[in-house]
């Protein structure tokens, strides 16, 4: 019995289960981080978008201007040598974006510097996202920071905006997060989204400052423009009730309306809770669209949900080899979770012939950032030698690593280790220790284990009613192939004892089962 309990435990070549049927070990991943605008300048046909003027005379000359055919550039012309700051702008605009003429960054660049000298915010604000971003010009942070200053100085609210980016990363300006701030209040203030995004993160962040109500305030200012990341960290807010009550309904409607813009993180998010039926009617073949929509665009996170539905074939058709296909791309991101899985498919010759080389190879980058599973995985590799030369101090080196992390699996066969005496000292009082680990977390051969020792006295005190309790307790758990095993060999130590003992036993596995 023992034996068959143990040779039942998952090796770090398969996946382990709990009630239900949910793949314990391979477990939905999301996004809890807030996001912030991934940009290294505005974009500076966003830059053009706005004027910043309301003289309704020049906006009507401008407009007859608009259609840009061979005349209408000439007369743009003809305004700008005149000193029309819009038309310089215009003109600017024009040569940029390639709009009746070829694109010419150096000729957008000498208009928008003409309407930028007589003082035209917009053209300061386009001249200074220009410096920033090498358009036309040799990047130089300093030269951004000037022009955007001065548009700022005016209540240009994208050039407060960038010019407080400049002082938080410290380009072109000394690095100063305080005046970043102030810049984005400014900005916010005026109702500039990407300004009201990241003083909401400002808020949110840990520190004195740290303020989830007004995090909640700026967040939701932005969705309300429509700002995607606005909406993904607002739906963020709900889902984790920072800030506002925790309501998973408001998430999934915050979160869809940035989906639905192609922020990838809300579309793994929104993934997820059709995944779980948190917030919205569970749906597995909903979720795995959003997961690939996610995927698609590169998502490392969405990756890998995809890879774990389409592996178990939840809302989509098992396709081994394409589940091994998402993993890789998302393991080749780096992501821990997809490259233990990765190796585990090489390892078992899932979707692919078994490739020991490759396993270990993705094992030991995922237990490179510690990843738990993985860990488990390269002490499985070295107990049995599989792919490496069969080393049982090694093994337990790595075993070890994964149960210091808590995974019960490791616990349990670093019990195991030191029980048999296998690349350690046999010594039942450490068996126990870590038996003892893994059974509290839930884990069946772990209490199955336990229960022995206590049975047999082994590293522990005897004591029947204990080693019942732990029978009793792995026997709701243990897989349904070895129950009727399982119900014998409780039964066997229940003969053995008094009804008072038996009956301290349940009592003991019931206090259990309600504490845990």
């Amino acid at each position: 019995m023992k034996v068959a309990l143990r040779g039942r435990v998952p090796s770090g070549a398969a996946a382990s289960t709990v009630p239900g049927g949910r793949p314990r070990r391979l477990c939905q991943r999301f996004y809890t981080d807030a996001i912030r605008l991934a940009c290294g300048a505005l974009a500076l046909l966003a830059a053009c978008a706005a004027l910043g003027s309301s003289e309704a005379e020049e906006d009507a000359r401008i407009q007859e201007a608009l259609p840009h055919t061979g005349a209408a550039i000439d007369r743009l012309r003809e305004l700008a040598a005149g000193g029309n700051a819009r038309a310089q702008f215009t003109l600017g605009r024009i040569h940029l974006t390639g709009q009746g003429v070829p694109v010419d960054g150096t000729k957008a660049r000498d208009w928008f510097l003409l309407a930028a000298e007589q003082g035209m915010a917009a053209a300061q604000h386009v001249l200074g996202a220009m410096y920033d971003q090498g358009e036309g010009v040799d990047a130089d942070g300093a030269e951004a920071a000037r022009w955007y200053r001065l548009a700022a100085a005016q209540g240009h609210a994208n050039a407060q905006f960038a010019l407080g980016r400049l002082h938080r990363e410290g380009r072109g300006v000394p690095p100063d997060e305080a005046a970043a701030i102030r810049l984005f209040r400014r900005s916010a203030l005026k109702g500039h989204a990407p300004a009201q995004v990241d003083l909401g993160l400002h808020y949110q962040a840990p520190g004195p400052q740290q303020d989830h109500a007004q995090a909640v305030k700026w967040f939701r200012a932005a969705a309300d423009q429509g700002m995607d990341l606005g909406q993904f960290n607002l739906g963020l807010a709900y889902a984790m009730g920072r800030g506002v009550g925790q309501d998973l309904t408001e998430a999934a409607g915050w979160y869809r309306l940035a989906a639905e813009q192609g922020v990838a993180q809300a579309q793994n998010n929104l993934g997820m809770m059709y995944k779980a039926g948190e917030g919205v009617p569970q749906d597995l073949s909903e979720a795995a669209r959003w997961y690939r929509l996610a995927a698609e665009q590169g998502n490392r996170i969405a990756q890998y949900n995809l890879a774990l539905m389409v592996g178990f074939g939840q809302g989509v058709p098992r396709d081994l080899e394409e589940a091994r296909k998402w993993y890789r791309l998302s393991a080749e991101q780096g992501f821990a979770d997809a490259q233990n899985n990765l190796g585990t498919f090489y390892l078992a010759g899932r979707g692919v012939e078994p490739d020991y080389a490759e396993a270990l190879k993705w094992y030991r980058l995922a237990a490179e950032q510690g990843n738990p599973r993985a860990l488990h995985g390269l002490g499985y590799m070295y107990r049995t030698g599989r792919g490496v030369a069969k080393d049982h101090v090694e093994a337990v080196k790595w075993y070890r690593k994964a149960a210091d992390k808590g995974f019960d699996r490791a616990q349990l066969w670093l019990g195991l280790m030191f029980e048999y005496g296998q690349g350690v000292s046999q010594d039942y009082g450490e068996a126990a220790n870590w038996y003892r680990r893994a059974a509290e977390q839930g884990n069946a051969p772990g209490q199955h284990s336990l229960g022995l020792l206590y049975s047999a006295g082994k590293g522990v005190p005897q004591d029947s009613a204990e080693a019942y309790k732990w029978f009793t307790l792995a026997l709701a758990r243990v897989d349904e192939e070895l129950r009727d095993e399982a119900v014998e060999l409780r039964d066997k130590t229940a003969a053995a004892m008094t009804p008072e003992q038996v009956a301290e036993g349940m009592r003991r596995a019931s206090a259990w089962e309600r504490d845990h």
